[in-house]
């Protein structure tokens, strides 16, 4: 990677503007160079400490109520000062664009998620619990639909390390209980905005109808919470190894029905006619983003060999996709800077090889990491909790492009992930 990094500084003719970007997310070579030693010192150097847990704690804390307050028309750093008026809605708080703040907490519900489920002291269980359901609810006020698969991802993860006792699952029913309230917040908040503050929150179609139904979502907060105190009552010796197989099961089935239900109502039932066009791919798909992906496959099929294998340079997508800058605007009123997808992001600006090299990275950690989670006994937590990360960062990947604010932390928790390997090793 680091190789494929430098190679397009030589061979790209406008060399300054690989370096440093100066278009689209400042996202150049020399950024992605620092980015990819720092990770490499912390897989040699790092120690997690308690200094360490209580910085991202108030780190997520402060930045969740910082974008839950922009959301609702609180602007505590006087952030919109700066930001023409028509786009407003497209910023949140300290982050910046809110596909931006949607990759932040991508990376923290997670983390939070994790620690609570593996925490055991009562103290603990309630400092995870309020950085879980604060990132919980500011990831869903972001206004990006690529939250959804984000959290989507994180349950469905967990979910399978749930399943090893009792206390396990009780802690995720109570961490799924704590979903659910934040949507029901959400919706709350969204109601006392509109009704007594007179402040407009501009919501996508998809968010109008989830967040309208707030008693239902407390309900099932209600439920969960209730279903998880009534498993811990019921004993901590049981194996529950067999039913996260059938459980798996189901889930699969009822997934897969589900969208033959979508599918097959053809958008007669208000209910399903959002998530329906969902499952449509065309220019309009996912916020526009099939305008951008279907257009820079095409453009990518007609570079030359070498700069398919080796890209076009960090920080050139702008400059890649300017032929259809004209015609984005007329269509859309905006021109892209990044793919808003990672894959053809790197594709694009790293190659082929850079590509590989890149997910390689994630993967191989991701996947060494799980190695050492034997019969539902790991080495440490964060055996599990940096894959989780690094899984749900792939899924947010699918529709974000990588950016100075956030992708640090990916490279913060590969060396960390890497570092557990190296240290596993040792042992």
């Amino acid at each position: 990677m680091f190789i494929i990094v430098l190679l397009g500084v030589l061979f790209n003719k406008l060399s300054p503007v690989v370096l440093w970007a100066g278009k689209g997310k400042l996202f150049g070579s020399i950024f992605l160079i620092l980015c990819m030693i720092g990770s490499f010192c912390i897989s040699r150097t790092f120690q997690m400490n308690q200094g360490i847990l209580w910085g991202a704690l108030l780190g997520s804390v402060f930045t969740g109520i910082f974008v839950i307050g922009s959301r609702f028309g609180l602007d505590i750093l006087n952030l919109y000062e700066m930001i023409v008026k028509n786009q407003r809605s497209a910023f949140l708080g300290t982050l910046g664009q809110i596909n931006v703040v949607s990759s932040f907490f991508c990376i923290f519900i997670p983390f939070w998620l994790g620690c609570y489920l593996y925490s055991r002291e009562r103290t603990s269980k309630i400092l995870f619990g309020v950085a879980l359901f604060l990132v919980l609810t500011a990831g869903l006020c972001s206004n990006s639909d690529s939250i959804f698969p984000g959290i989507a991802g994180v349950y469905l993860f967990y979910l399978f390390f749930a399943f090893v006792d009792i206390e396990s699952l009780s802690a995720y029913f109570q961490c799924g209980g704590l979903l659910f309230l934040s949507m029901s917040s959400v919706g709350f908040l969204t109601y006392l905005a509109k009704q007594k503050l007179h402040f407009t929150v501009k919501w996508d179609i998809l968010q109008q109808k989830l967040f309208g139904n707030v008693l239902l979502w407390l309900i099932i907060a209600i439920i969960l919470a209730v279903c998880s105190v009534v498993l811990k009552k019921a004993g901590k010796n049981y194996t529950l190894a067999k039913l996260r197989t059938i459980f798996s099961g189901i889930l699969a089935v009822l997934i897969v029905a589900g969208i033959g239900f979508v599918i097959m109502s053809k958008g007669r039932l208000n209910g399903v006619a959002v998530v329906q066009k969902y499952l449509v791919f065309d220019d309009s798909w996912g916020s526009n983003r099939g305008y951008v992906w279907k257009r820079t496959i095409d453009l990518f099929g007609h570079l030359p060999l070498w700069k398919k294998l080796i890209g076009c340079g960090m920080g050139m997508f702008p400059s890649f996709f300017e032929v259809f800058h004209t015609d984005s605007m007329k269509q859309l009123g905006y021109y892209f800077v990044d793919a808003h997808n990672e894959g053809l992001q790197f594709l694009v600006t790293t190659g082929i090889v850079g590509l590989v090299s890149y997910f390689g990275i994630i993967i191989t950690t991701l996947i060494k990491n799980l190695s050492f989670v034997k019969k539902g006994k790991q080495e440490s937590e964060l055996s599990v909790i940096v894959p989780a990360i690094l899984f749900v960062w792939l899924i947010q990947g699918l529709v974000n492009s990588p950016n100075v604010f956030i992708t640090p932390y990916l490279f913060l928790f590969l060396g960390i992930g890497q570092n557990i390997v190296a240290e596993k090793g040792k042992s």
